[in-house]
Parts: structure tokens; C-alpha cells; sequence
């Protein structure tokens, strides 16, 4: 099966918190259609997420594989914000997550 590799197009993924950290993950099969990315934010413990590539944009399709324990935690008691302020020179933005 020679699958022709070529990028064809880039897709920007959503995230449902503001402020987040994604890589990727262990990708063991080049010619997959799925692939793994690690992600994790203030608020969410890292999880290893599997999206189908032929349906990027669907979150719903999207599927934790993993996701750290942390025992105790609620995550719905934290809140996820990313803003800006503005730097001593009066016009740069530096982004700040809360």
C-alpha cells in the first residue's frame, strides 16, 4: 500500500479551556488516520486524546485514552482564563493565564 504522505492541508485544533499545553503523542503508525496528542492546562491533569484526522474539528469525536489521577481534585471548583496586559513600553500585549 504505497499511501501518498504528502501534507495536503493544516488544520488549527480547538481546545475547550483558553489556556492549555498540546503535543504530540506517541505515534507508532505514520500512515494512520488517528493521532495522539498529549494535552493538559491549569485545570485539566495531562491526557493523551485520540482524534480522527479524517474529522479533525469534531470534539465530540475526540477520545481520552489516558488521563492522570489526581485523587481529591474537582475540576469543576477551578476556573481556565488567558488574558493580557500591557507591558511597562505602554503598547506590548504579554500574554497572562489565570
Amino acid at each position: 500500500d504505497a499511501r501518498n504522505l504528502d501534507v495536503v492541508n493544516f488544520t488549527r485544533l480547538d481546545f475547550p479551556e483558553e489556556a492549555y499545553d498540546v503535543g504530540l503523542g506517541p505515534n507508532y503508525e505514520y500512515t494512520s488516520t488517528e493521532l495522539v496528542l498529549s494535552y493538559d492546562s491549569l485545570i485539566t491533569p495531562l491526557e493523551s486524546i485520540l482524534i480522527d484526522m479524517d474529522d479533525p474539528d469534531n470534539i465530540n469525536a475526540r477520545r481520552v485514552l489516558k488521563q492522570k489521577n489526581v485523587p481529591g481534585y474537582d475540576k469543576s471548583l477551578y476556573g481556565c482564563e488567558r488574558t493580557t496586559v500591557t507591558a511597562r513600553d505602554g503598547g506590548t500585549e504579554i500574554p497572562v493565564s489565570l
